[in-house]
């Protein structure tokens, strides 16, 4: 069990199945909690519906970065990746992640990640990743 990442289980209608990350320039699968300045990541999300379908289904992250004893938001995202149904698994090519290149991006983050959709009241799904950019 990795304890840089924490789901919230209690969201049952909604299920990433697998997130594949690769750097772009060699093939790689990366790792989650180290991340390397200057790289592009490639990241395909595999994930499960298993009541009725989605609208919309978005997928919403806010990016912190640690700086002394507390954490400061330095980056918001929301990704629409489309209206699935109950067929599966579903697959999505989220957008390519450039890392950062400046000795600045050097440090440690947390990620907060949630999915929404239309036609769903509330969260589907909400995890925190924490890493490091090196």
């Amino acid at each position: 069990d990795d304890s840089s990442h924490s789901v919230d289980t209690a969201v049952q209608s909604f299920a990433v199945l697998k997130s594949h990350v690769v750097d772009q320039a060699t093939g790689q699968v990366c790792v989650c909690d180290k991340v390397y300045r200057g790289t592009t990541r490639l990241e395909t999300l595999t994930f499960q519906i298993p009541t009725g379908g989605v609208q919309n289904l978005t997928r919403h992250v806010v990016t912190s970065k640690k700086l002394g004893f507390a954490y400061m938001t330095v980056n918001h995202d929301t990704l629409v990746l489309g209206s699935f149904g109950t067929a599966g698994p579903n697959q999505c090519d989220l957008p390519p992640n450039v890392v950062p290149s400046t000795a600045m991006a050097k440090g440690t983050y947390r990620i907060h990640i949630t999915y929404t959709a239309e036609n769903i009241e509330g969260l589907l799904r909400e995890e925190t990743v924490e890493f490091c950019i090196v």
